[in-house]
C-alpha cells in the first residue's frame, strides 16, 4: 500500500517555521519535478551516482536546494561539495578537513551537519560528544565551510 499525501497537506499539519526535507533517493526525476512544481525545493539524497543524474535533469530548478544525507566517501567529496548545498553526515575531523579544502578550491561553501553518535558502537560513524567538544575549536574556524548543525 502507497500513503500518498500532498505538500499542501503536510504543510497543514507542521509547526510554523518547520523545514521539510523530501528524501527523493529511490524517486523518479518526475516526481522531485512534481514536488518542485508545487513549490518544494529541499531533497535528499544518499546515492552520489543516482543523484547527479536527477540534479543535470533538474537544472532548470535553480530553487533546489540539495542535501547530501547519505555517508560521505572522501574520494567523492569534490563532487559532492560541487553539487550539494547541505552535507548532513560529516564524521570526522579529517573528512571535514577535507570537505573545507575542496570547498576553497571550488569556490563553494557548504552547509555542513556534524554526525554525532550517542554511544559507542563500532558499526556507527560519526563524533562521540567528547570527541566532538575537544575539536570543535579547530572545526568553527575552517573556512569555506558553514557548520549550521549536528
Amino acid at each position: 500500500m502507497t500513503l500518498k499525501i500532498t505538500l499542501k497537506e503536510i504543510e497543514a499539519i507542521v509547526p510554523s517555521g518547520t523545514k521539510i526535507l523530501a528524501v527523493s533517493k529511490g524517486q523518479s526525476v518526475n516526481a522531485i519535478r512534481d514536488l518542485a512544481l508545487e513549490g518544494h525545493y529541499a531533497f535528499g539524497e544518499s546515492k552520489l551516482q543516482e543523484a547527479l543524474l536527477k540534479i543535470n535533469h533538474l537544472k532548470e530548478f535553480q530553487e533546489i536546494q540539495w542535501h547530501f544525507i547519505g555517508k560521505v566517501q572522501s574520494n567523492k567529496v569534490r563532487q559532492i561539495v560541487c553539487n550539494f548545498d547541505f552535507i548532513h553526515s560529516a564524521d570526522s575531523l579529517k573528512l571535514i578537513e577535507r570537505i573545507s579544502r575542496i570547498a576553497a578550491e571550488e569556490g563553494k561553501t557548504p552547509n555542513l551537519m556534524a554526525q554525532v553518535k550517542f554511544r559507542p558502537d563500532e558499526n556507527k560513524s560519526g563524533f562521540l560528544e567528547k570527541d566532538l567538544l575537544s575539536v570543535w575549536n579547530q572545526l568553527i574556524v575552517l573556512p569555506n565551510i558553514n557548520i549550521i548543525g549536528l
